[in-house]
This record gives structure tokens, C-alpha cells and sequence, in this order.
């Protein structure tokens, strides 16, 4: 028997994951490995994503990742437009209710791009975002974004926040590579990649490109889980 909460709950998930009950598009690399994508692909869509969740946690000991819904503009606004947040990130990015909307839309449907904000766990307030973009296919790379909010930095939220997205990243989205770009006054934030396991790839006056790969990651989990 299928309970009224849960036929609720893959209803979300399926809506949150911007698929199209008809053509059925947008599934990710671990979904068309299993083949989810012919027989009844909407039921079956429900039945994978909701176990699928089940088994894949997003919450960390202080810091939890949730997608967002629309109604979060707010929360993403107030991000996006504080000063001492973005001022090492290039500064506030001004956004109107409309552009919220069209951002989103593109976001949440998007097949290579995963956005989370990330809430504490005791406070249940946001605490910045942690997001990875235009991921190439071929190469298995993508692109790192993360911003804490400065009321909330140097307590381990940035570390934990990545840590939480890499290992979705690495073992359930199936990238292999990981990028950053860091300006060259963001000096906190490159330290804080440097340490996690990042290494500089490329470096100019004004930008140092960082990456990290799966295997280095997965090796930093190994060593760490030994000590």
C-alpha cells in the first residue's frame, strides 16, 4: 500500500528534479546506467529517485544540503546582495524577482548543473550556497562555486559544505574532475581549497585555477578515515 505522505514526497522530488513525465527528460548518469528511461518512466522515476534519496545522505554533523524551491528567493537574494559575502567573489550580483524566477527554471532543469544551500544544522538558517556547473560530458569536469555567508565563516561550515557536495559529486553524479577559479585577493578562500586537497593548475595575476580530481579525493577520504 502506498501511503498519501510518500506519494507526496516522490511527487516533490520528481517535480524538484525538473522531469518531464512525458519525454522524460533530464536523467542523470546514475539513472541511465540503471535504465531508468523506457518502461513506465515516470513510475519508475518515482520509485528510484525516492529510494535513491533514502540511501544518499546530504546532512553532514553541523551543516545539511537542500535544494531550493522557489519560494527561497529571499534567502538567495540576501546571499547574492551582501556585501561582505560576495565582496572576494566579485562582488553583490543585483537580483530582481524575474531574473530569480528564470534562474531558477534554467538551474533546477539544468542536466549539468546541481545547486544546494546549505542550512545549520542546529540553527536551521542558511548558510550559503555550494554548487557545481557546466559540467562537461566528455571530460567528466565541472565547475565549483561556494559561498558562505561571512557571519558564518572560519567555523568549518565551508569545509564540511564541500565535503558534503564532493562526495555526491565524485560518487553518485559521476564527475571525475573538479574546478575552481579563485581571484587573487580571495586568499582565504584559495587556503581553504589548498588545504581540503585542491592543487593550483594554473596561476595568473589575477586568478588561480584549482582542481581536484576523484582519485585525489577519494584518496584524502582513505587517509583520513585512517588516522
Amino acid at each position: 500500500m502506498i501511503y498519501e505522505n510518500d506519494i507526496k514526497l516522490r511527487t516533490t522530488l520528481y517535480i524538484q528534479n525538473g522531469r518531464d513525465c512525458g519525454k522524460f527528460k533530464g536523467c542523470n548518469p546514475l539513472q541511465n546506467c540503471n535504465g531508468l528511461i523506457s518502461f513506465k518512466p515516470a513510475i519508475a522515476h518515482f520509485a528510484y529517485t525516492f529510494r535513491y534519496m533514502q540511501d544518499y545522505d546530504m546532512k553532514g554533523k553541523t551543516v545539511q544540503l537542500i535544494e531550493p524551491t522557489i519560494e527561497d528567493y529571499k534567502v538567495i537574494k540576501s546571499i547574492w546582495e551582501d556585501e561582505a559575502t560576495m565582496n572576494d567573489v566579485g562582488g553583490i550580483v543585483p537580483i530582481p524577482l524575474t531574473k530569480y524566477q528564470k534562474w531558477f527554471s534554467r538551474m533546477m532543469n539544468s542536466k549539468t548543473d546541481k545547486f544546494f544551500l546549505g542550512y545549520d544544522n542546529v540553527l536551521n538558517r542558511c548558510i550559503g550556497e555550494v554548487s557545481f556547473h557546466r559540467y562537461d560530458l566528455s571530460t567528466k569536469t565541472a565547475e565549483l562555486n561556494i559561498k558562505i555567508v561571512s557571519t558564518f565563516r572560519n567555523k568549518g561550515k565551508s569545509t564540511e559544505s564541500l565535503n558534503i557536495l564532493l562526495n555526491y559529486y565524485f560518487k553518485v553524479f559521476g564527475g571525475y574532475y573538479i574546478i575552481d577559479r579563485i581571484a587573487s585577493k580571495n586568499k582565504v578562500g584559495l587556503k581553504m581549497l589548498l588545504n581540503y586537497g585542491f592543487k593550483i593548475k594554473k596561476e595568473t595575476p589575477e586568478i588561480t585555477k584549482v582542481i581536484l580530481s576523484k582519485e585525489d579525493y577519494l584518496n584524502l577520504k582513505s587517509s583520513q578515515s585512517c588516522t
